[in-house]
């Protein structure tokens, strides 16, 4: 990852650290079997969808206060097993990208209505 220059890239990196040191901070004050990452995400106001199909891994990011919800991973875990290129910007994975995004929305579940409210846990 290359060092943010803009400042609304600075903004975004001071975001997502609050967003970690928050996350670490009730991680130390719950027990592990007490959280799940999706009640980790959720506090965050964190939305990730991943599907993996044939050798490779897609995940989308949700708008959030953190993210415009156009960002996301892709990864080819025959070549890149350990996850280290993210293939998400790459013109020629352009395509892939696209149908596993179809497929990735079209597997998931609708959301129910109507919205259960949300409690803050302060």
């Amino acid at each position: 990852m290359h060092a943010p220059t803009s400042l609304r890239e600075r903004q975004a990196e001071q975001l997502r650290t609050a967003v970690l040191e928050a996350v670490l901070a009730r991680l130390e004050r719950e027990a592990p079997d007490d959280v799940s990452m999706a009640d980790i995400a959720q506090s965050a106001g964190i939305s990730l969808r991943t599907l993996y199909r044939d050798n490779w891994i897609v995940t989308a990011y949700g708008k959030s206060s953190i993210y415009e919800g156009t960002e996301g991973e892709l990864y080819d875990l025959q070549s890149d097993p350990l996850q280290w290129r993210n293939l998400w910007n790459v013109p020629a994975a352009a395509p892939l990208k696209k149908a596993l995004l179809e497929e990735l929305r079209a597997k998931t579940p609708k959301l129910a209505e109507p919205h259960r409210p949300v409690v803050a846990s302060v």
